[in-house]
């Protein structure tokens, strides 16, 4: 029983959250890291959920700007790593980001369901 709850949670937030990023992020994304001198390769690569190296997640993960955590917290090359670090994160949009990348450990996300 409790198996099938939690199957029934992931399931559940898999298609709550499986939606695209929030109105914006991309728009907010390109003018923030325009701002820190990222690369338009990168920053394209961002907002598409492509690949990304571990160096460039890492230097991604140093930013405080919410858009970009949760674009990071998407991305399916995001190392795990990172992904563990940013369930740590205080926001929910953060968060959504993890629950909604198939990469993000499954432990990762059942500590959200409570």
């Amino acid at each position: 029983m409790k198996t099938q709850i939690n199957c029934l949670f992931l399931v559940l937030c898999t298609i709550f959250f499986s939606c695209n990023a929030p109105p914006l992020y991309e728009t907010r994304t390109e003018k923030f890291l325009r701002s820190k001198n990222v690369e338009e390769d990168l920053i394209k690569r961002v907002n598409g959920r492509q690949v990304i190296s571990t160096k460039e997640a890492e230097r991604l993960a140093t930013f405080s700007n919410i858009p970009i955590l949760h674009l990071l917290a998407n991305n399916p090359s995001t190392p795990e790593n990172i992904l563990r670090d940013l369930a740590n994160h205080s926001n929910f949009e953060v968060h959504t980001g993890l629950v909604s990348n198939p990469a993000t450990p499954i432990e990762v996300v059942l500590n959200f369901r409570t």
